[in-house]
């Protein structure tokens, strides 16, 4: 069986299809040192393979990164077509997000079943992923001021951010000189200023500003602004207070419509205050020259009023006094004791109490107690002679205490009958004796050799003798 020339190129032609279709896989796996750079490319989003390698079924993807380490088996098997183990078979790139890696982190290592070479290995830098900034709203404002012919406008957008923030630009718009509209940009947190100046004496001008978008505040410049002369401040003058004890002193300030009065002190000699008054005066008034009745010097365009007070302190303040007396009465003597105790607050003082008392022989006596002291008297009539009274009270008063004194004041002696002892008097004196009755305290008894007894005996009652003869 013969073929043709033809049919063998043909023959060869779909041959050398066949085998170039299984060679194509194989040749893009790299077959290097795990050192080596890698055929495929790891970026910030993921991993891409080379040009036409897929990931197999059954291959696997491991990862080192900064939320820990992760890894993929490829699984066509008891899998959902959503999940990363059946989905990415046959592609060529897998996301970060199917190893579940979300926010901020880093893949420092990767290793693909179908290659020796590792990322991470032969050098290279861990790819980063930074999820986008936060986006928080911008915070516009203007303001502006107005001087003679001129507007300065300030444009700010301060935002407190935080990292990973960001905000938009604030958009402001206001009219120049002429009326044309400028725009303004102002980045987050910074500041634009401009300025709108108008000719002099062109008349009333106004400056439009706003934010861009919206209705315009409208700003009236003036431009024939000239001051007018100063014309002279009315005021009334400071008053001084300078009384007794230098806290009571005081600055009464002037009045004015034209300006503004300051006060200050400052310790002097000897224990004094200096007082300085200051009128300082408004834009466009002047401060008078003093005249003849004014007290006060102009400095600097200012009115200078200087006042010295004196320390002299305050007399103290006289409070009520206390006079109080009390007594004692023993047999014959009067003992008297005088008080005039105050509680005084600071700058507070009373005056002495006064008392007058009569003596043994009647005499009148003063007795002068300052505050918070005391005094005592004593009085000591005779022994036994009669009843006698001491007068006592305060001095210039018409009826005085009378204090009753007795002098005989010693207790008489009682008389007792004290019971008979009873003698026995036998035959001899062997058997003779006594009985002492009563329950005396102290005894004593002799015989004397004439055979008379002598005895003494201490009852309750009294001390008794006794004396008797015994003859036998």
């Amino acid at each position: 069986m013969g073929a043709s020339k033809r049919g063998l190129l043909a023959a060869f032609a779909v041959l050398g299809g066949l085998l170039a279709g299984m060679l194509t896989p194989a040749a893009a796996y790299a077959t290097g040192g795990s050192d080596d750079p890698p055929p495929y490319t790891v970026d910030a989003t993921g991993i891409n393979l080379p040009a036409g390698a897929t990931f197999p079924d059954g291959g696997h993807v491991n990862i080192k990164t900064s939320q820990g380490d992760r890894g993929i088996h490829f699984e066509s098997l008891n899998w959902s077509d959503d999940n990363p183990k059946k989905y990415y078979i046959g592609k060529s790139f897998i996301p970060w997000s199917a190893f579940n890696l979300h926010g901020e982190f880093c893949v420092s290592w990767v290793q693909i079943s179908m290659y020796n070479e590792h990322y991470g290995e032969g050098g290279q830098p861990p790819v980063c992923s930074t999820p986008p900034p936060t986006h928080v709203d911008n915070n516009p404002n203007y303001s502006y001021t107005v001087l003679c012919g001129k507007v300065t406008l300030t444009f700010t957008n301060e935002v407190a951010l935080k990292e990973g923030e960001t905000a938009d630009a604030a958009e402001f718009t206001y009219t120049d000189a002429s009326g044309a509209v400028v725009e303004v940009a102002v980045e987050p947190n910074q500041t634009v200023v401009r300025e709108v100046e108008f000719a002099e004496d062109s008349g009333d001008q106004f400056v439009s500003v706003g934010f861009k978008g919206e209705q315009q505040e409208s700003i009236s410049v003036e431009t024939d602004c000239q001051p007018n002369p100063p014309t002279d401040a009315s005021f009334t003058a400071p008053t001084f207070v300078d009384v007794c004890g230098i806290d009571n002193d005081a600055v009464i300030l002037g009045k004015s419509k034209d300006g503004v009065f300051t006060q200050s002190t400052l310790a002097g000699d000897n224990g004094t205050l200096v007082h300085e008054v200051v009128f300082t005066s408004n834009q466009g008034v002047t401060v008078p020259e003093p005249g003849e009745d004014d007290t006060y010097v102009i400095r600097e365009g200012t009115a200078v009023w200087t006042f010295t007070t004196t320390n002299e302190p305050c007399p103290p303040v006289t409070v009520d006094n206390n006079p109080q007396y009390t007594y004692e009465v023993v047999c014959g003597k009067v003992v008297i004791e005088f008080t005039n105790q105050v509680t005084l607050e600071e700058g507070e003082t009373a005056d002495a109490a006064e008392f007058t008392y009569t003596d043994a022989s009647g005499n009148p006596v003063d007795v002068v107690v300052p505050v918070n002291e005391t005094r005592t008297a004593t009085v000591e009539f005779p022994e036994d002679s009669g009843d006698k009274a001491v007068w006592v009270g305060l001095k210039g008063e018409k009826d005085p205490e009378m204090i009753p004194v007795q002098t005989d004041c010693q207790p008489n002696p009682v008389e007792v009958t004290p019971p008979a002892p009873t003698f026995v008097d036998k035959c001899g004196t062997a058997d003779d004796s006594y009985t002492i009755p009563g329950n005396p305290t102290e005894a004593t008894s002799s015989v004397s050799p004439e055979g008379v007894i002598n005895a003494t005996y201490v009852t309750n009652e009294a001390t008794y003798t006794v004396i008797d003869a015994v003859v036998d």
